[in-house]
């Protein structure tokens, strides 16, 4: 690749995941196998993204496997949500997201990757250098959530008729309330029947977590402020109408992938706590 992003022109947010999808990438015990995140991380000239070199080594302690259990449990929801019938995916703020190259989905699935243009001006840079095949139809989408995109999303050829599978990862922590609830409103009305949603409600529960204070202190690191509603994802999507709300524990999931609990998610949790999980509703 001719020439490197410096990381002012990148959305910073979308820099921590694919770092640690490129680590957990080269372990012979992988979750999966993202090849491309090693492209991305190179092309930035810097791997400690989004924090500051001794904050992020502080961060990953706290947070351990927590990414790639993440990851691999939203690869298994978007399948099977494909197998049951979704041909529509919509990977709500992206980022650098390679699931519609690493993902074998059913014939006939079209995945809209949704996010801000300086983030996907640089991923189709990479993606140009690095010419993979994806695996199903990708339409990648310019636009911003506080701008018209559902608008902007219909116009790309999204059909609101259809069962889609909805996958919103990694960022909640970085939306205020008002945001938040348009965007709740927004899924909900574009949803048909048979729809799926996969929503990251973790993020909240990892800075207030004990062990990331504990390595952190009481303010949250550069670049996430937190998000300001209080009323878990479950209970919000059960307000809008949708069913079989189940709320995914993070210490659970390691046990199910063979992986210790994350220091910031441990098993010991109160249920009262226990919104910091996966989501998966269906409407």
């Amino acid at each position: 690749m001719s020439g490197r992003f410096s990381l002012t022109q990148l959305g910073r947010t979308a820099l921590g995941p694919v770092s640690a999808r490129a680590d957990e990438s080269r372990r012979p015990d992988r979750l999966f196998d993202d090849r491309l995140a090693a492209a991305f991380v190179h092309a930035t000239g810097s791997e400690s993204f989004l924090f500051a070199e001794n904050e992020r080594a502080r961060l990953l302690r706290a947070m351990g496997d927590y990414l790639a259990i993440r990851t691999r449990f939203f690869d298994d929801y978007l399948r099977q949500a494909c197998r049951q019938g979704c041909r529509q995916v919509v990977l709500v703020a992206a980022g650098l997201d390679t699931r519609s190259f690493r993902l074998r989905l059913p014939v006939g699935v079209r995945v809209f990757e949704l996010d801000r243009s300086d983030v996907l001006d640089f991923k189709e840079k990479v993606l140009a250098d690095e010419a993979p095949t994806p695996s199903c139809q990708r339409i990648v989408l310019r636009t911003d959530l506080a701008d018209d995109w559902t608008r902007d999303l219909q116009t790309a050829g999204f059909r609101p008729a259809e069962p889609t599978a909805w996958l919103v990862e990694g960022l909640l922590v970085y939306l205020d309330g008002r945001v938040t609830d348009d965007l709740f409103a927004a899924l909900t009305e574009l949803s048909a029947d048979g729809s799926r949603a996969g929503i990251d409600d973790s993020g909240a529960a990892l800075l207030r977590s004990d062990a990331m204070r504990a390595e952190l202190g009481d303010s949250p690191p550069a670049g996430i402020t937190g998000y300001s509603h209080t009323v878990p994802v479950r209970d919000r999507l059960a307000e809008h109408g949708w069913r079989h709300v189940i709320d995914h524990d993070i210490a659970d999931l390691a046990v199910r992938y063979g992986r210790p609990p994350p220091a910031a998610f441990p098993p010991s949790r109160a249920t009262t706590d226990a919104r910091g999980g996966l989501v998966l509703a269906e409407r």
